[in-house]
C-alpha cells in the first residue's frame, strides 16, 4: 500500500511458500472465542494453510494472541482509520 506521505510493506512468507491458502481479517475488539471459532472453521472446512489477524489496536490483543498461538498470526495493525495524517470526508 503506498501514497504520496504513506507506505508500507507486509511480507507473510518466503517465495517457496508460495501456492499456500492464506486468509486474513481485520479485527478490532471482538470477542476472543467468536475469532477462534472463526480460525478453526475456516483451518477446518476450507483446507486453509494459514490465518493472519490484523489488529487494529483491541482492547483484548494479548488475550487474542494467547489465544490463537499455533492457529494464526496476529499482526499488530494499529492504523485506526488509515495511514496516518489522511482526513477522511
Amino acid at each position: 500500500m503506498q501514497f504520496s506521505d504513506f507506505s508500507v510493506s507486509v511480507s507473510v512468507g518466503q517465495r517457496e511458500e508460495q501456492g499456500r491458502k492464506v486468509i486474513a481479517a481485520i479485527s478490532k475488539d471482538n470477542e476472543v472465542p467468536w475469532i477462534s471459532e472463526w480460525v478453526d472453521h475456516y483451518r477446518e472446512n476450507f483446507d486453509i494453510d494459514d490465518v493472519f489477524v490484523y489488529d487494529n489496536g483491541s482492547r483484548n490483543r494479548g488475550e487474542l494472541k494467547e489465544a490463537l498461538k499455533g492457529r494464526a498470526h496476529v499482526v499488530d495493525w494499529d492504523f485506526p482509520y488509515g495511514p496516518p495524517g489522511k482526513t477522511h470526508t
